[in-house]
């Protein structure tokens, strides 16, 4: 599962008092993929299913949708106050499994993939 690559507009810096759009630069799912186990054929599906984001301290966010840029504002932030921020995203991946093209069946556990934090510029 791809780590999330997050980016933020505008970029050259934040506004106090105006939405920051956020895209965590992730797709929201990945292409099936099938291989051969024990003589069965085994296709794993695995999609992300939510990013969870924070904003500055006391300020986080789950979203189901990775954001993008702008004119998309699926994940904004307004900021009250100046001052560096460092803005991190975690998105949650889940999964499923088919053999011999059955039903799907839902992998056990999610994996979570984080981004180091970016900067604000204010």
């Amino acid at each position: 599962m791809p780590a999330p690559e997050p980016t933020f507009q505008p970029a050259a810096g934040t506004l106090v008092d105006l939405p920051t759009i956020f895209s965590a630069g992730t797709r929201t799912a990945l292409p099936e993929q099938t291989f051969p186990a024990a003589g069965m054929a085994i296709t794993v599906s695995a999609k992300a299913a939510s990013w969870d984001w924070s904003f500055e301290p006391g300020a986080t966010q789950r979203f189901a949708r990775p954001g993008g840029t702008y004119p998309n504002k699926d994940v904004t932030h307004t900021y009250r106050t100046t001052g560096p921020r460092t803005v991190t995203v975690v998105a949650t991946w889940t999964g499923t499994y088919t053999v011999d093209r059955s039903a799907p069946r839902p992998i056990t556990g999610n994996v979570q993939r984080s981004a180091t934090g970016v900067a604000l510029l204010e």
